[in-house]
């Protein structure tokens, strides 16, 4: 061995050996930044569109648990639902309260009770 490391150097220390330093600093900038930016663009809508609604599959993903499980909160009126065609929507409000145990609100029709 002639003193070379044999690990493979990161990035930034690839970079730094190629480039001035200040250079290195403001490529890092501008990545951080752009990220920021992806990520507060992602932040208002968990399901892409931006809508509070949520149909069964997202309402699953948001909560992280199985559409079965959501379907079940539904059954026993803890998510309050609306069918729009063959297509159920959940509120991500009502799935909060679900989640943290507060009070289910009031159904969104008096028929949807009775379902």
């Amino acid at each position: 061995m002639d003193g070379v490391s044999s690990r493979p150097l990161d990035a930034r220390s690839r970079l730094e050996a190629a480039l001035a330093p200040e250079l290195v600093t403001a490529i890092e900038q501008l990545v951080a930044e752009r990220v920021e930016q992806a990520l507060a663009e992602q932040v208002p809508a968990a399901n892409g569109h931006g809508s509070p609604w949520l149909s069964v599959a997202e309402a699953a993903e948001y909560l992280r648990t199985s559409e079965r499980t959501v379907q079940r909160l539904v059954k026993r009126s803890r998510v309050r639902s609306s069918t729009i065609g063959r297509r159920r929507l959940l509120h991500r409000d009502d799935l909060d309260s679900a989640a943290t145990g507060e009070e289910k609100r009031q159904p969104l029709h008096p028929a949807a009770a009775e379902e």
